[in-house]
This record gives C-alpha cells, structure tokens and sequence, in this order.
C-alpha cells in the first residue's frame, strides 16, 4: 500500500470520562461498538453514528477487563481481572472468563446477561484473545508473562496451554515483562500475534486444536511496543496499536517493514492506542473506518495523576481498498 500523505487523519467519536483506560474493542454486526475497559470491569457501546455511549455489561467480583472476543452472532467472551491498583501488577489467580450476550439487551435489561465460564488460577497475566473454532465453542487467550496460549471451551470449560514460543516470551534481563499481547486468527490456519516486549508482529501456524505445526516467524520488527492489531481483507493488510509511543503502524500483506500512519508528528486523537478493528457492513462507517481504543495515554497512569480519558477513535481506510 502506498500512502499519499502522513499521518492519516484520525476523528474522535467519543471520549469517555477521566480515569477510562479503553483496553479493547469489539464489533457488532449491526456496526455498534463494544469498549472493554481495564480499571472497571464494564463493557460499553458506541454509536459511531449518534457518537453516544451506553453501559451494557458489568462482571461482578473483578476490578477490569482485558480483552473482548466474539464466538457466535452477539455473544462476547471476556477476561476478567482483579488488580490491586492501576499498576497493573500481574499475579496468579486474579483471571477468569466470562460470557456475555448482548442479545439479552431489551428495552427493560439495560444490561446484557453475563456468566462465568471459567477461572484461570495458573494465568498471570491474560492478555489478547482470538477465536479458535466457532463449531467448537474454543477461544486462545495470551498470557503475556507466561509466554504461552490457553486453549479455553466454553463448553466443557477445559483450560490448557497449547503453546509456548519463544517470539511469545520476554527477552533476558528486560524491564518490560510484557511479551506476548494482541492474537487474531488468520484465514490460512495461522494465528498472528504481537510482542510488546520483542517489538514485533508475528505468525505461528496452528493445528485445529490449538496447537503448533511450528515455531512462531516474525513477519514485521521493529514496531515499538505493539498491542492488539486489526486484520483487514488479505489486500489490506495490518493496523497494529502502539500504546507507549502513541502510534499506529501499518504493515503490508505478508509481512515486511512496517509504516508508521498516525503518531510520527504530532496527531490528535491518539494518545495511548490500545486496540483496533475494521468496522463490519460495506459503508464508510463500517468496512471503510478502522476503530481504535485509547487509553488517553498512559503516562498518566504511570505518574500516578490517572486523568487521562479513553476515546474511541475513527480512521478512514476506504480508499484502501
């Protein structure tokens, strides 16, 4: 993909109050968006077209949500957490997975039905989620400490982990402790993924259950600490998140040298992009936008001041494709 001209332009659809750390973002097929939040446990839903919010889900008995995953028509899957304060302390013991079905949102349920499915007491630090197999109910959930996937059913609710890479893991002597991180499956039975902590984007090819064929490649370095990514039509390519440098890059169809598009100068819209996904339905505010969850930026939850306000933020790839 060539770009004309640099840094994309980004809109703010909605800016949540301060203190909201936006960690991921979901898409409706009606084209609404669910916003997982970190330092509470709520989900919430953003009209791009009134630019309104709502809260449509609560997980009781955690502090936060780490990442949001899609199974069937409108029924998510989430991590739950419990941290202590906004450091983020990873610890074993504080993570679970829950459904939540916004088909059970009415007129009189102003919040969706939720469920837990299963604790995972042996995680750290649970981190992205993908859809494994549709047909039978499998989601992969990153541990980013760890440095490996867990295969969960959200039917017999079995927890394993499948895989151990060392593109999954945090490199010797590293302050950050943060390595595997966003995960998506890919249409040709790979699974892409990130590492904050080795600034790369990767591929690992994958068995039906989860588990490796071979080791991980690395399809693009050199991205600095890179969180969740969208996926677009094989013609596309990658939009990967950047949360420390306020950044979003962009990386060609197979792999290869990634382009930073928003953040290399000063951009507003993006402080502390944590997430993105392209839109669903063939109109400018759905296939034709990438969405992207911020935190506001995470200095400010680093000095302490947390006063720092997540958006939702929109980006126009339309003429992309």
């Amino acid at each position: 993909m060539i770009f004309s001209s640099l840094p994309l332009p980004v809109e703010i659809i909605y800016k949540f109050p301060s203190g909201t750390w936006v960690e991921n973002i979901a898409i409706r097929s009606n084209g609404l968006i669910l916003a997982a939040i970190l330092f509470t446990p709520e989900i919430y839903q953003v009209d791009p077209k009134t630019r309104t919010a709502s809260l449509v889900a609560k997980i009781p008995a955690a502090s936060g949500i780490l990442d949001i995953v899609e199974i069937e028509e409108d029924v998510f899957y989430v991590a739950a957490c419990n941290f202590s304060d906004t450091s983020i302390t990873p610890t074993a013991g504080n993570f679970s997975v829950w459904r939540v079905d916004v088909n059970t949102l009415k007129p009189e349920n102003t919040l969706a039905k939720v469920e837990k499915i299963v604790d995972i007491p042996q995680a750290k630090f649970l981190n992205g989620a993908t859809l494994l197999s549709r047909k039978d109910g499998t989601l992969l959930f990153a541990d980013s400490v760890l440095g490996s996937l867990f295969r969960v059913s959200t039917r017999s609710k079995e927890v394993k982990i499948v895989i151990t890479d060392p593109l999954f893991g945090v490199t010797p002597n590293s302050s950050l402790k943060e390595g595997v991180n966003g995960l998506k499956l890919g249409t040709k039975g790979n699974l892409l993924f990130t590492s904050t902590n080795q600034n790369l984007l990767g591929e690992i090819s994958i068995n039906s259950d989860g588990t490796p064929k071979d080791k991980g490649q690395v399809l693009s370095s050199g991205i600095v600490l890179p969180d969740d990514f969208a996926v677009g039509p094989p013609t596309l390519g990658i939009f990967v998140s950047q949360n420390g440098p306020d950044q979003l890059s962009f990386v060609p169809p197979g792999g290869g040298k990634a382009t930073v598009v928003v953040g290399a100068k000063d951009q507003p819209g993006l402080k502390g992009p944590t997430s993105a996904a392209i839109g669903k339905g063939n109109t400018k505010l759905g296939r034709g936008t990438l969405y992207v969850g911020t935190n506001g930026g995470v200095a400010s939850y680093l000095n302490g001041s947390v006063t720092a306000r997540g958006t939702i933020s929109r980006i126009d790839i339309e003429k992309f494709y």
